[in-house]
């Protein structure tokens, strides 16, 4: 019989029982595609919170920006913005996607950056449209 978790004001960290848990996902099955995570519990929320921090820092070398955004990032949106909100979020992570997606966090650099907005500029539109400066931020 599995535990019930509570949510806390603390994103990723849950209340199971007396203690407090933090939640990571590594990415999905490449088979069944589910999330793969991992439950770590602490008699204190500070101490769940503290061991989660480090764990992310500890894996941002390893972790791709595909699975940070699709895994942690936009999940944790769904809660806090409108659905229309939403539905751009996935659009311009759309955008994205071809040039940084399989990189590691620690991979990106500014000139990778900078090699994505000059080609949002020249042809990151619908049909191969231009987008404006406004709208790609740079």
């Amino acid at each position: 019989m599995a535990t019930s978790r509570t949510k806390t004001d603390v994103p990723g960290i849950y209340r199971r029982g007396d203690t407090y848990t933090y939640v990571v996902t590594n990415g999905r099955n490449p088979v069944s595609e589910r999330r793969r995570q991992r439950w770590v519990g602490f008699e204190s929320i500070a101490a769940a919170e503290s061991a989660r921090a480090a764990e992310l820092a500890a894996m941002s070398g390893v972790l791709t920006l595909r699975t940070f955004v699709e895994d942690r990032w936009l999940p944790l949106q769904l809660m806090r913005v409108r659905p229309g909100t939403m539905v751009l979020y996935r659009a311009n992570w759309k955008r994205v996607t071809p040039q940084l997606a399989d990189l590691t966090l620690a991979a990106i650099t500014p000139l990778n950056l900078q090699n994505l907005y000059a080609e949002l500029l020249i042809d990151g539109g619908r049909r191969g449209k231009p987008l404006s400066p406004r709208f790609v931020g740079s």
